[in-house]
C-alpha cells in the first residue's frame, strides 16, 4: 500500500513540473508597449476600403510562440490628414512563432467619408479603441458578415453625419438589418425612418457601362464597383456573394446623369480582392 501511494505521489510530482503546453494571448497594444512585438501598418491597395483596408507587419521579438489579439472597434490614425482613418470590424487572432515575421491584412472600414480611402503607402498608428457605439455597430457588422457597402455605409451614417437612406447596397435589401440595427442602437423616432420600397426598374437616361469576362475556379463573392478618384465607392454595379465556377459575363450600366463626375473607377472585386481595375472616362473634358 505504501508502494502505491509512493508511486501516486512521484507522478503527481513529474505531472506538476510538466511544462505547460498553453499559448499566452496579449492584447496588440499591450504587447507593443512591453516589446513583444514590432510591428508597423500600411494601407492597402489590392482590397477595397471597407473590406480589408489595413495591412498589418509582425515581427515576434521574443523566443516565445504566443498570440496577438487585434479587437473589433480599434482604431487606426492616419499619418496623412488626407486619408480616412479606419476602425477594425473583425477580431483577429494571430500566433506568432519565436522571432518569426508576418503580414496580416485586417478587416475593417474607413471613418472619415470625405478623406481619401488608403493607398499602399499611406502609414497608420494606433489610435485607441472606438466610442461605444461605434463598436456596437462594428461587433454588428462582423456578426452580419456585411463586409461591404452597406456595413461601410453604416459606419459613415454613425461618424459623418449621415442618414439611412445611404444604408444600401447592390439592391435597397441589402442594407436592411443595418438599417433596422441602426434605428435602435440610435433610438431614430419612427417619424423619421425613411420609407423603403422596391422601385419599378428606373429608366436610365445617358447610360454608361460594359462587362467582364471571368472564369472562376470556385464559388467566389463577386462585386463591380464603381469608385471616384478619392478611391472611395460610389455604387455598386453588380453583386453575387454565390458566384459559381466556371467562365461569367458580368454586365453593368450607371446613369451619368445621376453619377456626373468626368472619371470613375471600375473595380472587379472577388472575394474582398481587387482583380481588374480600369478608368473610365464618361464625358469630354
Amino acid at each position: 500500500m505504501k508502494k502505491i501511494i509512493l508511486l501516486l505521489a512521484v507522478v503527481a510530482l513529474c505531472t506538476s513540473n510538466k511544462p505547460s503546453n498553453t499559448v499566452k494571448t496579449y492584447d496588440l497594444e499591450w504587447a507593443i508597449a512591453n516589446n513583444l512585438i514590432s510591428c508597423n501598418f500600411q494601407g492597402n491597395d489590392e482590397s477595397p476600403h471597407y473590406y480589408q483596408p489595413v495591412v498589418a507587419n509582425f515581427t515576434n521579438l521574443t523566443n516565445e510562440t504566443f498570440n496577438i489579439r487585434i479587437a473589433n472597434g480599434l482604431t487606426f490614425k492616419s499619418k496623412s490628414d488626407e486619408h480616412q482613418d479606419v476602425v477594425i470590424t473583425q477580431e483577429e487572432l494571430i500566433t506568432m512563432a519565436p522571432t518569426e515575421s508576418s503580414k496580416k491584412p485586417l478587416f475593417g472600414m474607413c471613418i472619415q467619408k470625405y478623406n481619401r480611402a488608403p493607398s499602399a503607402s499611406t502609414e497608420y498608428i494606433l489610435n485607441g479603441m472606438s466610442t461605444e457605439n461605434l463598436n456596437l455597430l462594428t461587433k454588428e457588422i462582423e456578426k452580419l458578415q456585411s463586409y461591404d457597402t452597406a456595413g461601410q455605409n453604416a459606419i459613415w451614417n454613425l461618424t459623418d453625419d449621415g442618414n439611412l437612406a445611404d444604408i444600401v447596397g447592390y439592391d435597397i435589401d441589402a442594407g436592411a438589418p443595418l438599417r433596422n440595427y441602426m434605428v435602435e442602437l440610435l433610438d431614430i423616432p419612427e417619424e423619421e425612418i425613411p420609407v423603403f420600397t422596391s422601385p419599378e426598374e428606373t429608366l436610365i437616361k445617358r447610360t454608361a457601362g460594359g462587362n467582364f469576362k471571368y472564369k472562376f475556379s470556385k464559388t467566389s463573392a463577386v462585386t463591380i464597383g464603381m469608385f471616384n478618384d478619392k478611391d472611395i465607392i460610389v455604387k455598386e454595379l453588380f453583386n453575387n456573394p454565390e458566384t459559381p465556377a466556371g467562365e461569367h459575363h458580368l454586365e453593368y450600366e450607371f446613369d451619368t446623369l445621376v453619377h456626373p463626375d468626368d472619371v470613375y473607377y471600375i473595380r472587379l472585386i472577388i472575394n474582398g480582392q481587387i482583380k481588374i481595375n480600369f478608368e473610365m472616362k464618361t464625358r469630354r473634358s
